[in-house]
């Protein structure tokens, strides 16, 4: 397969859309009738409201009967819930517009277990060996979509358009109402996006007020593919309705610009061949499946595969912590049902495992350039030392003072550390151990902002937004949200950091955060040469399969230390 084709070699499992912006209807669900009762041709009835008659069947050979029944079950065997009507060479004939509610986006489910099928949607006929087959046509004006659940003989029919008038019948099939009241339980899944529609690379889509952009795939020999995302619903994320399919391409979905950050994500995905990438916080891992990043931590969150991820099927993904962006994408692979809550940082929420909190802090204690102090966080005391402010133009300050108060202009929870004219220097490395992929809050109020990490000359700017994607001192510096003068901001440091200046002319900091801490040297660097290149790269493939190229520490080397490295990588 090439990488920038997309395989059509196995029969997809086709699945339902709600598209629009209308919800889907509701066909009856039988709760209303007598459970057993049993109906023929020319009877008649209402349930749910609408006026129902039942008609001859027409098998898919030549030849019609009228010496069907229908009856009223309690199997579920349309895999919903409470009663179901079972039709066995019988059509039913539900007349909404004749019952004065003709429906939007008509939904039901199904069970087929043999037999051919017979529909009529606003008087135009079909007669098929099964739904699946119509997934996609145009029937009496109304688009039908298909979705077989996997391994089941049930699924869903959505009818995109206004249906007046639906026959339906088999020869061993069973229909119920589809509760199309109930929310959809996932926070973004896609359902406000038009089946079919296809967004090229560097396109840009809103689902549920949630931006979204289509970006170049990884590969792991460091190229890229320009594929394109689809608007499908195959129901190959085993989930209902819309899904998008990634050939060869990422969808960033950008909380922190659109919906704000979330908290305590899950969502979907289906794996069908290729490889994979999974950018969080703009912390981009490379991986053959789900399964090889099972444990570790992407921009400062936890990636924990709950079933799945081996890279053949369906896959449920949580991710503990705060996302502020998340890049999803494959060479054969879907995406569906994003979940997760507004992130807040309350007690127990983010800032509860901080490496520094400022808490322990004396309020209003002033400091001043030379003066040094500690604060501890969960690994123990980290040593500050306050330096001189750094201009735009080179030149310094050493009046300047920093106070710990508890304002909250760095959105944080408790004291933050708030430097007027001053610069703190954290020296991790000196005190804890040095920190391992770095999240840190801050606020820029006016003035020249400061940065420096690892001993690498401080930065000065106008707002963090100037300096976001600097690689400095072996690391680099992304900006989740925020960034400007006035704006709580979030900073993620990519790499080790030994030490970190932050600092500016009225700016506050809180809560910096990190995946691990770091005794020794530097992960991944293999030939011990202080950088993270090509030559590791080829220890490690070397050391394929055996514990010599093993950078996670599980004993082997797989593609969880490949793509390790790859997050690593400076020179």
């Amino acid at each position: 397969m090439s990488r920038n084709s997309f395989h059509h070699g196995y029969r997809f499992i086709l699945a339902t859309a709600i598209l629009g912006t209308t919800a889907a209807a509701d066909a009856p669900n039988w709760e209303d009738q007598p459970l057993g009762d049993t109906h023929f041709v020319g009877h008649n009835i209402t349930a749910s409201g609408v006026d129902v008659t039942f008609h001859c069947f027409h098998w898919l050979s030549t030849g019609t009967t009228c010496n069907g029944q229908a009856v009223i079950d309690d199997r579920n065997l349309a895999c919903g819930t409470g009663y179901d009507l079972g039709l066995n060479n019988i059509n039913v004939r539900m007349n909404f517009a004749g019952s004065g509610m003709p429906q939007n986006n008509l939904k039901l489910l199904f069970g087929e277990y043999g037999g051919n099928v017979n529909l009529r949607v606003n008087g135009d006929p079909r007669n098929v060996a099964d739904f699946a087959s119509l997934h996609g046509t145009v029937v009496g004006g109304t688009t039908v979509l298909v979705n077989q659940f996997p391994g089941s003989s049930c699924g869903e029919i959505t009818f995109q358009g206004v249906t007046d008038d639906l026959w339906i019948g088999g020869q061993e099939l069973w229909i119920d109402g589809f509760d199309a009241d109930q929310p959809d339980p996932c926070d973004f899944g896609y359902e406000d996006l038009n089946f079919g529609d296809v967004y090229p690379n560097g396109s840009s889509f809103l689902t549920n007020a949630l931006a979204c952009e289509v970006k170049p795939i990884e590969y792991f020999d460091g190229s890229f593919g320009f594929g394109e995302a689809h608007v499908d619903a195959a129901g190959m994320a085993c989930d209902t309705g819309n899904e998008i399919m990634t050939n060869n391409c990422v969808v960033n979905h950008d909380f922190a610009g659109s919906v704000g950050p979330y908290q305590d994500v899950s969502f979907k995905a289906g794996e069908y061949g290729g490889m994979i990438n999974v950018e969080i916080n703009g912390d981009l891992r490379v991986a053959a499946n789900y399964s090889d990043l099972n444990g570790q931590y992407i921009g400062g969150v936890l990636l924990t595969v709950v079933s799945g991820g081996g890279g053949q099927g369906c896959s449920l993904i949580d991710l503990k912590g705060v996302v502020y962006n998340l890049g999803l994408g494959g060479q054969e692979h879907w995406i569906d049902c994003i979940e997760g809550n507004p992130a807040t940082d309350t007690p127990g929420g983010e800032c509860e495992d901080a490496f520094v909190d400022y808490d322990d802090m004396p309020i209003s204690s002033p400091w001043s350039v030379g003066d040094s102090t500690t604060t501890s966080g969960i690994a123990g005391a980290v040593d500050i030392r306050f330096i001189p402010q750094t201009f735009t133009d080179g030149s310094t300050y050493s009046l300047g003072g920093a106070v710990a108060q508890p304002v909250g202009l760095s959105c944080g929870t408790g004291l933050e550390l708030q430097t007027y004219a001053i610069a703190a220097d954290h020296n991790f490395a000196g005190s804890i151990g040095s920190l391992l992929n770095v999240t840190v809050k801050v606020a820029d109020h006016g003035g020249d902002i400061n940065f420096s990490v690892n001993g690498a000359p401080i930065v000065a700017a106008a707002t963090y937004a100037d300096i976001d994607g600097l690689n400095l001192g072996g690391c680099n510096l992304k900006v989740l949200s925020g960034g400007g003068v006035g704006e709580c901001t979030t900073l993620f440091i990519k790499g080790q950091v030994d030490n970190l200046v932050l600092g500016g002319g009225q700016h506050m900091i809180d809560c910096i955060e990190a995946e691990d801490i770091i005794s020794g040297g530097l992960p991944g660097d293999l030939n011990g040469d202080g950088t993270i290149s090509g030559a590791d790269m080829g220890l490690l493939l070397s050391g394929w399969a055996t514990p010599a190229g093993d950078i996670n520490g599980d004993g082997t080397t797989d593609g969880s230390d490949l793509g390790m490295l790859l997050s690593l990588w400076h020179n």
